[in-house]
Formats: C-alpha cells, structure tokens, sequence
C-alpha cells in the first residue's frame, strides 16, 4: 500500500546491484524491477524497468497509477526465455498489466543482481513511503 507518494519522489523493487551503493540504480545500471514514480500531475505509475551492467536504460512510459491509502495485488516477472530470447519484464497492478520487452543487445550487456528489495532513487528527493504484506516468490532454473 502507497501510504506516501510525495512530489520528486520515486523508489525501486527488484534485484540490484550491492556495488553501487552511493547511486540509485536506474543511474548506476544492475536492475530489473518495478520503478515507483511519475510525474506529480498523475500520481505515482507502478512500472516495469531495466538498467544493464552499461548503464543502459529501459523503462516505459507509463503504467498503472497507484492510489495512496489503498492496497493492491501486484506482481513483477522477469522472463530471460520472453522477447525471442531477448527478455522482458512483466509488472501486474489489480489486474492491469505491462510488458517491457528488453531492446535487442540489452541482456547481453550483462547486469549484476546479487540483491533484492527496495532502493531510493532520487538523493534529495521527497518521501515515499510504502508498504508490502504477505509477500511470497517463486523461482525455477532454466531448462538445459
């Protein structure tokens, strides 16, 4: 549940990078996840985003709009096997979902995830403050 979403402010969920600590990374690249932000005119969009080991970036334009003070279902799948091999990136928010397929090249500039969880974005910028309950995960191998 988005308890706060103030102006400028924005935070990441998904697998990162613990090399950079000092950048959020959308900047430092090493991420696939769920970027929390939008523009203060339309709330805070809920939507799927990439940054390779290059620092190539890939995020669409919009998403699904959280509304503060009220909880959702939500889900975020990354798919190495999607995009003809290419990868894409999945995010559901109350049954309303969006794919970012990666740009052709992007998987294989190679991103470091040895992390999972929340990351803020914006150094200096305004207060998000969120909260997840009755999380659970699943994971399978790829096949040989």
């Amino acid at each position: 549940m988005l308890a706060v979403g103030a102006p400028d402010s924005a935070v990441f969920l998904g697998w990162f990078g613990s090399d950079a600590k000092d950048q959020p990374p959308n900047r430092s690249g090493n991420l696939v996840g769920v970027m929390i932000e939008g523009p203060t005119r339309v709330g805070h969009y809920f939507r799927p985003a990439y940054a390779t080991g290059k620092g190539t970036r890939g995020v669409p334009e919009k998403g699904p709009v959280l509304v503060p003070g009220r909880p959702y279902p939500w889900s975020l799948v990354y798919d190495p096997a999607a995009n003809d091999g290419g990868g894409a990136i999945r995010v559901t928010l109350a049954g309303e979902s969006v794919a970012l397929n990666l740009k052709a090249g992007h998987k294989n500039q190679r991103a470091r995830l040895d992390r999972f969880g929340l990351f803020s974005s914006y150094p200096g910028g305004s207060l998000v403050k969120i909260y997840f309950d009755d999380l659970s995960y699943t994971a399978r191998r790829p096949k040989d």
